[in-house]
């Protein structure tokens, strides 16, 4: 395997550590205040590791992040595949609270949602596109890169998913995830470009943050009783 492309080795101990750091660093932050913990979380906590242990070890980081560009009309079938997704996403974690809900109590762990314009345009910011620009850089770049260099396009492609699924730490939220995981990596491999995924990614939050806040419009202006 080439020393500037990414091993298994190393794509599994960035992802220990970087978990750790989630669940530890990540979530006193979070605690703290929502918004900028999230960005501490995903820019300082995500992003920047890989990108730097990626510039240290001299990786070749336009091959292993596939920074390529991509024609519009692409960009719009991926946007449009995405939204077809979120279906798909919905049923599976339907069946995943169904499961733990025979099994147990499911969790309560809301999502923030928004109420005015403002919000809705930070949110998106925010949870939509920090969130696709970092996650997919680490799970579509170095994971992805690590495991198709040793067992191929097709685990590769599987293993990002599943370990993009268990990062979320959230048995509730945890088949949905894989399923996007895996999809975005496809868009990846497809189209040999990191920003298939990066658009699949933020397509499919701002989706769910618009509903939230459609839903919040909705409720606001029922009359109360």
């Amino acid at each position: 395997m080439e020393k500037d492309q990414f091993s298994i080795r190393e794509a599994n101990t960035l992802f220990i550590l970087l978990a750790f750091l989630f669940l530890t660093v990540g979530a006193y932050v979070q605690s703290r205040e929502l918004i900028s913990g999230f960005l501490i979380t995903e820019f300082g906590l995500m992003a920047m590791p890989v990108m730097f242990y990626s510039a240290v070890r001299k990786k070749d980081i336009r091959k292993i992040f596939r920074l390529n560009r991509m024609p519009f009309s692409a960009v719009v079938k991926i946007m449009v595949m995405a939204a077809l997704m979120v279906p798909a996403v919905a049923a599976s974690n339907l069946i995943t609270l169904f499961i733990i809900d025979f099994f147990g109590t499911p969790i309560n762990m809301p999502i923030p949602t928004a109420s005015t314009m403002g919000e809705f345009l930070l949110l998106f910011a925010v949870i939509a596109g920090s969130a696709g620009i970092c996650e997919e850089l680490f799970f579509r770049g170095a994971i992805l890169n690590g495991y198709e260099n040793e067992i191929g396009k097709k685990w590769g492609a599987i293993f990002s998913g599943l370990l993009f699924g268990i990062f979320h730490f959230n048995p509730q939220n945890l088949f949905g995830p894989i399923i996007l995981g895996i999809f975005f990596a496809y868009l990846v491999q497809l189209t040999n470009s990191i920003f298939a995924a990066v658009i699949a990614h933020v397509t499919n939050n701002g989706i769910g943050v618009s509903l939230g806040y459609v839903g919040n419009l909705f409720t606001s202006e029922m009359p109360s009783e």
